[in-house]
């Protein structure tokens, strides 16, 4: 079983599909990639390559005041739900990633948009995407009061419908895990460090059900990787 090595104030992405285990391991200061001035980035964790953190492993832009925003540099991701259902993601890659800046849409070709009330958690959807990788996506909360206990730190909707999507990174050698409800933007100057999402409810009187939906600044396909012991 793969270990989980989290930078201070990082959400523990502990869940029974997964297996990862619930440890708070601090990566010190001195351990940080000197190249990245953030040193702490909420609710994204990684899960395997010992010894390094997650923001040791992306290379994301936060000089811009909302590292979501369209010209900020980092790649792009948006998730919404509608009714329940009618699950959707939308991925934008930055320029750096080498393959074009066109959107990949998923809408309406999810096979598990749909929400299991015995397990509490939605289907896990899988996708690869240019300039993004695979990645998987799901839900781990219905309205406000069918949340994922299993979920350390998971949180009802703010409305009706599914919500608060964890978005799972695969990568060579270790996974990405990010927990949008714990990644929420607080500002730039944040002294509990950088939320990488923004979102809610987008549309509370939509016919056919109220829109729930988040945007995200995410890795890149190719960035960085596991540094080196030698660098």
């Amino acid at each position: 079983m793969m270990k989980s090595f989290l930078l201070p104030l990082l959400c523990v992405a502990a869940t029974s599909a997964l297996g990862i285990p619930s440890k708070d391991l601090l990566v010190g200061e001195s351990e940080l990639d000197k190249r990245n001035p953030v040193a702490i980035i909420m609710g994204m964790t990684m899960i395997g390559a010992s010894g390094n953190s997650a923001a040791q492993v992306v290379n994301m832009n936060f000089d811009d005041s909302l590292p979501f925003n369209e010209g900020s540099g980092n790649c792009r991701m948006f998730i919404s739900t509608q009714g329940g259902v009618n699950c959707d993601v939308e991925t934008t890659p930055d320029s750096r990633a080498g393959v074009g800046t066109d959107t990949t849409k998923h809408d309406g070709d999810w096979n598990v948009c749909w929400w299991d009330d015995e397990k509490k958690i939605s289907g896990r959807q899988y996708f690869t995407d240019p300039g993004i990788g695979k990645y998987s996506i799901v839900f781990t909360a219905r309205d406000s009061d069918n949340v994922n206990e299993d979920i350390e730190g998971a949180e009802g909707c703010e409305g009706e419908g599914m919500c608060h999507p964890q978005v799972t990174f695969y990568r060579d050698g270790y996974d990405l895990v990010l927990n949008t409800w714990e990644s929420v933007y607080q500002g730039s100057v944040s002294p509990d460090g950088v939320g990488l999402c923004q979102g809610g409810v987008l549309d509370q009187f939509h016919k056919g059900g109220m829109v729930l939906g988040y945007t995200c600044a995410v890795p890149c396909e190719g960035d960085k990787g596991i540094p080196s012991d030698k660098s």
